[in-house]
């Protein structure tokens, strides 16, 4: 995944999280499975997210599936380069 990807996939993270209702990246990370700081460092972008960790990160949001996760970073892609 480009770094232009995992920053918009970062981001939906970030807004879904807020919209789940939970209060932290490390309710997330416990929703999950994985430590804090695995998950702080996917979304900093120093370790990069693969197909697995979108999968993961977007059922731990209450998505269907990691591909639910993509179409909201596309349309927050979209949305901020317009």
């Amino acid at each position: 995944m480009d770094s232009t990807t995992q920053q918009a996939v970062a981001q939906a993270i970030r807004v879904q999280r807020v919209r789940a209702g939970l209060s932290s990246e490390a309710d997330l990370a416990r929703r999950a499975g994985i430590s804090p700081s695995a998950l702080s460092k996917r979304l900093a972008g120093d370790i990069r997210m693969d197909l697995e960790d979108v999968d993961l990160l977007a059922r731990a949001l209450g998505l269907a599936d990691g591909f639910a996760l993509l179409d909201l970073a596309r349309a927050e892609r979209t949305t901020s380069a317009a």
